[in-house]
């Protein structure tokens, strides 16, 4: 049995503060940004994941949790200073394939919110996919093109943040020149993330498709979907209060993974 301690993150002098928080409390409340680190690995779900993920966003929710909501697992975080001084961040080590389905999805619904020119919706997604999301949604070249000018809420792994760019901004952002994270294009793209997004949108689609007839019911549908994912979905965070090398905690949580119990077990229902 897989038994090394990880300093500073168990034993002595160790501090956490463990809470649970909706998806949207995570993301909209707990800080600004939410950031995936350099050591992080790429974001690498499979259209695996996500079909037994996606169920769970149309059908009733499984009150099996806290205040009746889902529990999708715990995930670890490092609270951190943005570059203002002023707003906080939270450095994601455990975590990254959750929230970033979770802004796939929302890219997904703010896609379908658009072309249907619902743009209250797509205002309510934008704050969860962007800080200081402040265009009221009506308009297709600002959502085109300013969307790259704007912070992002969840900032990727580097390697990732091209094919995220891509896929958040859609190409014709790109032609606006206003491309925000530039050094990050130099990355093959993530298959992972694309197929992620295909699916979604696919997923997404045939869902409107077989229950919905006129278009309250499609928005109806949409609002459903927007809420479960993010007010019927929690996360227990853990949050590092002390001093501690991330990289460390993320190496010794993958050997654990790997060589400890956790080896042993399947998981049948990720997320």
């Amino acid at each position: 049995v897989y038994k090394r301690q990880c300093p500073g993150f168990t034993g002595k002098g160790a501090a956490q503060n463990i809470r649970p928080r909706t998806i949207r409390h995570l993301m909209q409340e707990d800080a600004h940004q939410i950031i995936i680190p350099l050591f992080q690995r790429k974001y690498c779900w499979s259209a695996v994941q996500g079909k037994k993920w996606f169920p769970d966003l149309c059908e009733p929710v499984k009150r099996n949790g806290w205040n009746g909501c889902h529990n999708t697992g715990k995930a670890i975080f490092k609270r951190c200073k943005m570059d203002d001084g002023v707003r906080d961040a939270l450095i994601c080590v455990d975590g990254q394939q959750r929230l970033t389905t979770t802004s796939v999805l929302l890219m997904s619904l703010r896609e379908v919110a658009l072309r249907e020119q619902q743009s209250s919706f797509v205002k309510a997604v934008d704050e969860l996919l962007f800080v200081d999301a402040n265009n009221d949604g009506g308009d297709d070249e600002v959502n085109a093109g300013q969307a790259n000018s704007r912070n992002w809420r969840l900032i990727p792994s580097r390697a990732d943040r091209g094919t995220y760019q891509r896929l958040l901004c859609g190409e014709d952002a790109l032609a606006f020149g206003q491309v925000r994270h530039a050094s990050s294009l130099q990355f093959p793209e993530n298959e992972n993330l694309m197929e992620m997004k295909k699916l979604m949108d696919r997923l997404l689609a045939e869902c409107l498709e077989t229950t919905c007839n006129d278009a309250p019911s499609r928005f109806s549908t949409l609002e459903r979907i927007f809420r479960q994912a993010l007010d019927e979905m929690y996360i227990v965070v853990v949050e590092i209060l002390n001093t501690v090398d991330l990289s460390a905690v993320f190496l010794w949580l993958q050997e654990k993974s790997l060589l400890g119990m956790g080896s042993l077990l399947q998981n049948l229902a990720p997320g």
